[in-house]
């Protein structure tokens, strides 16, 4: 009677056991993650904390499901070549998880000052090409290697010297590339700045010159000492031969220097010439 007794608690015990587990394990949960791009196919970085971002073999659209007991915090991120990076995004114990990321292209623009500049470019620079393209230029297009990729620069434009070419590597946002033209110097005459009259304060210099007729005047410069840079004091019409630097400083040597320009480009300098300003108004010629 015992062990039939002995046997029966047992078995009781092993149906409270199996309820106990199917109660369980039917009060279990399951939480679902689901990860979405516009546009799809982006890579998706994981981690237990933004720090610890890894990229998985995973692209968007991704579905999974974890069990409750098993869920735990965890940060996720989406990239795609040609876009913007997606903000990260970090959840707790949410009990279902959706992420939908709108990627943003990105952008490279291209400007060169003076503008109207041709566009170059390619992936290296031995395969650089023309564009039909014209600074300044926005490229938004993320199917082309110049808006996002390693990729070779240049512009080019009529009376300037071509620009360097240059690589820009690749960003992970838009990227601006400038460029600064420089004129073909460009025969605009000769002129000699070769003649002066110094005064106590003050020295008049004078030039000859034969240049064509659409020069519109000459820049004039000076400066104090030989290791100081040259800084202009004036521009100067066409027409004249001669110029009246005042103010200056008795027994001071300065040193001159000018040239002529059009509407596009400047000359050479002159020869830069020295001059000694005489005390107590004593003049000489040179």
């Amino acid at each position: 009677m015992k062990e039939r007794t002995s046997v029966m608690m047992n078995e009781k015990l092993i149906y409270i056991f199996i309820f106990f587990a199917l109660f369980n394990l039917g009060c279990s949960k399951t939480v679902y993650e689901t990860i979405k791009s516009n546009p799809s196919q982006a890579d998706i970085y994981w981690g237990k904390t933004s720090a610890d971002l890894e990229k998985t073999e995973y692209k968007t659209p991704f579905k999974r499901s974890i069990p409750e007991s098993k869920l735990e915090p965890w940060c996720f991120q989406v990239k795609k070549d040609g876009y913007r990076k997606s903000k990260i995004f970090c959840r707790e114990k949410e009990l279902s998880w959706l992420i939908n990321v709108e990627l943003v292209p990105l952008k490279t623009t291209i400007t060169s000052e003076p503008p109207g500049a041709t566009i170059y470019w390619g992936p290296t620079k031995a395969k650089i090409h023309k564009t039909g393209y014209e600074t300044p230029h926005t490229e938004s297009d993320v199917n082309l290697g110049a808006n996002w990729k390693d990729w070779w620069f240049q512009v080019k434009k009529d009376e300037y010297n071509d620009s360097a070419i240059e690589i820009k590597a690749n960003e992970e946002s838009d990227r601006h590339i400038h460029f600064n033209l420089m004129p073909v110097k460009k025969d605009v005459g000769d002129n000699k700045l070769n003649q002066f009259t110094s005064q106590t304060n003050q020295v008049t210099l004078s030039w000859e010159y034969n240049i064509p007729a659409d020069i519109l005047g000459f820049e004039l410069e000076r400066r104090k000492e030989p290791d100081e840079q040259f800084k202009k004091i004036a521009d100067i019409g066409p027409n004249e031969t001669s110029y009246k630097d005042a103010g200056l400083i008795p027994g001071a040597t300065y040193y001159y220097r000018m040239r002529a320009f059009d509407a596009n480009f400047k000359s050479e300098y002159t020869d830069e010439i020295k001059v000694k300003i005489f005390d107590k108004g004593s003049a000489a010629k040179k």
